[in-house]
């Protein structure tokens, strides 16, 4: 895969568009099929393979796996307990690619598929990419396709009846219905098939998540410049794209938990709905936390750190106890300066 490529440039638009289809065929045709939904799963695994005989590395998931997006998506600059990966000393991170040497065990396989891996370095990926258009699309379109796919189940039936019932998992007529009205409204079917009503529905609904997070941006930045406060466009942008990771995650679950919820004692039905709310909130007060100067800063420090270890210094009698991992960026900054001048000299910043 090259960089420069069409596909390298633009594979985040083609996954998403194979998104938008995967949730087309499951509307329209897999949903309520054991048999479509049999196929659906079939064809995607199959065109996974091929994809990975005919190129190297993680190339179905890095430029055509559809569920890709949902996961850069919901990942943001790292999961809720993981590790980041730029302050770890490990060379094999996270889900990198890797091979089995006999006499040394794992080593990375990484053959380059992508710069910027997502799965080496999610905090240089989402910074690499943030500003570009592509991301723009993804953090502010999910949100509307994903409660797109969950409403047309009630603009479909006239009721939730339908969705939160489980009617719509085993619905005998789904390919037969296809031809017939895609909405039923205030008790009245609309005479639009359901194979357009399914597409429209599902694009109208990406389109006005699209602009309503375009303007999350632009109010977020008029009330940081009425407080007097001025930050740069990719941490406003940042912002915006962990807040709409929040409210997409919880109206999710939503949806998902609450037909199962039924089976639960109306006193405790409330309880896993709280703990995902409580842990998303605390991911979300991380993530607010992060910046690319921050990565930035930290990426320094960790390679000053490894330097000053290679000098013939008693670091815990020099630091009273505390040892250079338990320095922070600004501390190690000023140890640096304080070496005499033949250590400094072996430091490379």
């Amino acid at each position: 895969m090259i960089k420069e490529s069409w596909l390298g440039r633009n594979y985040l638009y083609l996954q998403l568009l194979l998104f938008y289809l995967g949730l087309n065929i499951r509307l329209l045709f897999a949903n309520g099929s054991g048999l479509g939904m049999g196929i659906f799963l079939l064809a995607t695994v199959t065109a996974s393979i091929v994809v990975g005989y005919l190129f190297k590395g993680k190339s179905w998931c890095q430029y055509f796996c559809p569920m890709a997006p949902v996961q850069v998506f919901f990942t943001g600059t790292r999961g809720l307990v993981s590790t980041d990966a730029h302050l770890d000393s490990a060379k094999l991170t996270q889900s990198m690619c890797r091979t089995i040497d006999p006499k040394i065990g794992e080593k990375s396989g990484c053959v380059g598929c992508q710069v910027a891996c997502i799965d080496i370095d999610v905090q240089r990926n989402y910074w690499e990419h943030a500003k570009k258009s592509d991301r723009e699309l993804l953090f502010y379109g999910y949100f509307g396709l994903m409660v797109g796919f969950f409403v047309y189940q009630y603009l479909y039936a006239g009721s939730w009846d339908y969705y939160f019932s489980g009617a719509w998992s085993h619905d005998p007529n789904q390919f037969t219905s296809v031809l017939r009205p895609g909405f039923y409204i205030a008790g009245h079917a609309i005479d639009i098939p359901k194979i357009v009503a399914v597409p429209l529905t599902l694009i109208i609904c990406a389109s006005i998540s699209y602009y309503a997070g375009q303007s999350t941006e632009h109010v977020y930045q008029s009330y940081l410049v009425s407080r007097g406060k001025y930050i740069d466009s990719t941490k406003i942008r940042h912002h915006c794209y962990s807040f709409w990771v929040f409210l997409s995650f919880n109206t999710f679950f939503a949806f998902v938990l609450r037909p199962s919820l039924q089976i639960l004692p109306e006193s405790t039905r409330l309880v896993p709905t709280l703990i995902l709310l409580g842990l998303s909130l605390v991911w979300l007060l991380q993530s607010l936390k992060r910046s690319e100067d921050r990565y930035a800063q930290e990426n320094v420090t960790v390679g000053l750190l490894k330097q000053l270890k290679k000098l013939k210094v008693n670091w815990q009698k020099s630091l009273k106890g505390r040892s250079l991992e338990d320095l922070e960026a600004k501390e190690v900054d000023a140890l640096i300066k304080s070496l005499p001048p033949s250590h400094r000299q072996k430091i490379k910043r």
